[in-house]
């Protein structure tokens, strides 16, 4: 995989690729073949705890391969599905503790992610606006930010989409 994907380089400006996350030869091989990582984390206990026990530990445990010029990536964390919960506040604030990367930007728990994914629509498609009287940003106004922070380079072309009509940016 780290050799296929400098073939790849020239026809595409980025390559994602997403996995289950559960250690596997895969989630290695991914690791290993990418300039960045990047983890959602669950503000519930055992997934914060899994980041640190089973994220972590999976990169230092690569770490020896560096002797054959395989380098591990930064990691970030993005939070997925926040609250405003006193839990929530303390598992961030143990996350920080841990100097972990933490993104600015976190995803919110809002229904309109589940709904998306029930129709299979994209959550930016499906709420391009920010809901009347609601303070959580919109599907897209949240993914947009989350794109501008992971690449800065293209915030002009990623701040002027906007959702028309359709909800299609």
């Amino acid at each position: 995989l780290r050799n296929l994907l400098p073939r790849l380089a020239s026809g595409y400006d980025l390559v994602l690729i997403d996995t289950q996350g559960a250690r596997s030869v895969l989630l290695e091989m991914a690791v290993l073949a990418s300039d960045r990582a990047l983890s959602p984390v669950l503000l519930e206990m055992l997934a914060a705890r899994e980041v640190l026990g089973g994220t972590l530990r999976l990169l230092t445990d690569l770490q020896p391969l560096k002797q054959m010029g395989l380098h591990t990536p930064p990691l970030a964390l993005v939070l997925n599905r926040t609250d405003i919960s006193n839990d929530a506040r303390l598992i961030t604030a143990g996350l920080r503790r841990a100097s972990l990367l933490l993104l600015n930007t976190s995803i919110p728990g809002l229904v309109a992610y589940r709904q998306a994914a029930t129709l299979g629509l994209p959550a930016h498609r499906f709420e391009p606006r920010q809901p009347h009287g609601r303070k959580a940003p919109s599907c897209l106004a949240s993914l947009q930010a989350l794109a501008i922070e992971l690449f800065p380079h293209w915030h002009r072309q990623l701040a002027n989409l906007a959702g028309d009509a359709g909800g299609r940016p």
